[in-house]
């Protein structure tokens, strides 16, 4: 149980941050996932950590794309976006159909980029 310090230190804390959202979050677990659900949740973070995959995610968002229009996109070769392309299919965070030779690249879901969203978002807020 909390007491009035407690209160009054979460306010402040509150009050520091305005861009704190007033609506509390609905679909927060009140109890701690499972092991699998915390590991799978770990490994999307560990998915998003690197520069490369977030640029090559990013473009993915706009829709679905081919290879070659990932490499123009993020500067980034050839191999390398395959490489990450893989990584993330493994993951299924991305799905790849094929048209003849042409291998076409999506998003499994918005999910996803709502993260890198508002990761970018957050990264982006002055923090004092």
């Amino acid at each position: 149980m909390r007491n009035e310090a407690d209160v009054y230190a979460l306010r402040r804390t509150h009050d520091d941050h305005p861009h704190v959202s007033e609506t509390p979050l609905t679909d927060v677990p009140t109890n701690v996932p499972d092991d699998l659900t915390i590991t799978r949740t770990a490994e999307l973070f560990k998915a998003l950590a690197t520069p490369s995959r977030l640029r090559i995610l990013l473009v993915l968002s706009h829709g679905p794309t081919t290879v070659s229009s990932v490499v123009e996109q993020t500067a980034l070769s050839q191999p390398l976006v395959s490489q990450h392309l893989k990584l993330l299919r493994g993951l299924h965070l991305v799905s790849v159909d094929r048209v003849g030779r042409e291998a076409i690249y999506s998003l499994k879901d918005d999910h996803v980029a709502h993260i890198i969203v508002d990761a970018m978002t957050h990264a982006t807020e002055q923090h004092f």
